[in-house]
């Protein structure tokens, strides 16, 4: 009977703590946002505590598609499919099949926005709000399919 009662008033002394706390809401404090911070790709995904929620001003390899548009350190880094060392982008459908932005894929680019790092997910943070997008160096132009692009499987054997 007594452990009956002791169980009974630790469900109520729980349920009560429980209650104490449901409207209270949390914040997080606000951060001062208002300059522009030059950084490298690297010192976001290496330190984003330092930049979470800061408008930033990057630079690296452009590349947009469904469910991937994102900025990578190194060309080699996206043909490699290291998504850890690229951030996400937040591009809406119409913006990534504006003209203007289409043309800067696949190469070296310019992006200012609001970063926001995280531990979770395909790539080391995002970028989001994005106001400025160009291209920085020379500009890659597409490559035609060539015969060389198309693999036949298996692999033909060659004959001694």
């Amino acid at each position: 009977m007594k452990s009956i009662r002791l169980v009974l008033f630790l469900l109520l002394f729980g349920l009560s703590l429980g209650c104490s706390h449901q409207g209270k809401k949390t914040t997080t404090p606000a951060i001062d946002t208002s300059e522009v911070n030059e950084v490298s790709l690297l010192k976001l995904i290496v330190s984003p505590e330092k930049y979470q929620g800061h408008k930033v001003r990057t630079f690296g390899y452009l590349n947009l598609e469904f469910e991937g548009d994102a900025i990578y350190l190194h060309k080699e880094d996206y043909e490699n499919g290291l998504a850890k060392n690229a951030l996400s982008l937040a591009m809406t459908k119409d913006g990534i099949r504006d003209a203007k932005i289409k043309h800067l894929e696949k190469n070296y680019v310019l992006i200012e926005g609001r970063f926001y790092g995280n531990d979770r997910g395909l790539y080391s943070g995002s970028i989001d709000n994005i106001t400025q997008l160009e291209i920085w160096g020379k500009i890659t132009p597409p490559a035609p399919p060539g015969k060389n692009d198309i693999v036949k499987f298996p692999p033909p054997t060659s004959k001694k």
